[in-house]
C-alpha cells in the first residue's frame, strides 16, 4: 500500500470523453490516460458529461476542479461543508447524476460530493475494521477503501477494501461483500467470488457488459468477475518477474499490478 507521504490531499479531475489528454493550468503539465494511470482513477467511457482523471497535486486544497468535455473551461467545484476534510483521497468515480464519490484511504470512508459541492460522509464510520454487510453503508466500517467505480450497468458503487482483502458493493445505500473471503491468499477461480481469496486487492474497473475487474495486487494477477458472480485470473501469474509484452496475458507476469482501465475499444489497460 502506498505510504500517506504520497498522498497530497487534492482531487484534480481532468479530459474529456472524446479527447483522452488534457493540459492543466498552474505548471501541473500535461495528463493522459497513460501516464495518470495507478493514482485512483476513473477514465471510462462512460455516456456521461465528462470523464474524470485525478492528479493528487498540491497539498491541503478543498477544491474539486472539473474539466467539462469539448471546452477550454475550467470549473471549480468549492466544498463547501468545512466540517469535512479529506486525509488521503484516493479512488475516484461519478454517478449518472454527477455527483463525485472518493475514498479515503486513511479515513476508512467514502464521501459524496454534490454537484452544488456539499461533502457527506457515503460509507464507513471512520473505524479500521469489517462490519457492516447487508445494511446501512454509513453504518458499516471500512479497512483502507482504496479505488472505487460506480457501475452504471447495476447503479452500485463498487469499493476496493483493500486491508480486509475484499470488496464491496453499494447499492440504493446498502453495503454488502462481492468478493473476497477475507483471507489473503489466492484461490476461488471459476467459483463464487465471495468465496474466493484475493490479496490487497487495489484497482477496480468494468466493462460494457458490467463485468467487473479487481487489480490483484499481492497474488500479481487481474480477476475478473462476471454477471453471475463467477471470479477468474485474465492476467498475470504468481512469478513477478518481467517476462515480456507479448503472448497470453494469462502467461505474463506482473509486478503489484494497481490501476486499471478500459479504453473505448474495449481494450483493458494494467499499471
Amino acid at each position: 500500500m502506498p505510504s500517506a507521504s504520497n498522498y497530497t490531499n487534492k482531487l484534480r479531475f481532468a479530459a474529456s470523453v472524446k479527447n483522452t489528454k488534457a493540459q492543466l493550468p498552474g505548471n501541473v503539465g500535461n495528463l493522459t490516460q497513460s501516464s495518470i494511470a495507478g493514482c485512483g482513477l476513473d477514465i471510462q467511457y462512460k455516456p456521461v458529461e465528462y470523464v474524470e482523471v485525478c492528479s493528487l497535486r498540491c497539498k491541503y486544497s478543498n477544491k474539486v476542479v472539473v474539466y467539462p468535455p469539448d471546452t477550454l473551461f475550467i470549473d471549480t467545484v468549492n466544498i463547501t461543508n468545512n466540517d469535512i476534510s479529506l486525509d488521503s483521497p484516493y479512488g475516484i468515480t461519478t454517478d449518472p447524476q454527477h455527483n463525485i464519490y472518493v475514498s479515503d484511504v486513511n479515513a476508512n470512508k467514502i464521501y459524496k460530493i454534490s454537484t452544488s459541492g456539499v461533502i457527506t460522509t457515503f460509507a464507513g464510520t471512520g473505524s479500521a475494521d469489517y462490519t457492516g454487510d447487508g445494511s446501512d453503508a454509513i453504518d458499516a466500517t471500512l479497512n483502507g477503501p482504496n479505488d472505487i467505480v460506480y457501475n452504471l450497468s447495476d447503479d452500485s458503487l463498487y469499493v476496493v477494501d483493500s486491508q480486509n482483502n475484499r470488496v464491496r458493493i453499494i447499492t440504493s445505500d446498502i453495503i454488502d461483500l462481492f468478493a473476497g473471503t477475507g483471507i489473503s491468499g489466492y484461490n476461488g477461480d471459476n467459483q463464487p467470488a465471495t468465496d474466493a481469496n484475493i490479496a490487497f486487492p487495489s484497482g477496480i474497473t468494468y466493462d460494457n457488459d458490467g463485468n467487473i475487474y479487481v487489480a490483484d495486487v499481492s497474488n500479481h494477477r487481474v480477476r475478473k468477475i462476471d454477471n453471475t458472480g463467477t471470479i477468474t485470473t485474465i492476467a498475470g501469474t504468481f512469478d513477478n518477474s518481467y517476462n515480456g509484452d507479448s503472448g497470453n496475458a494469462l502467461e505474463i507476469n506482473l509486478n503489484s499490478p494497481n490501476g486499471l482501465a478500459f479504453d473505448g475499444v474495449k481494450h483493458l489497460y494494467i499499471t
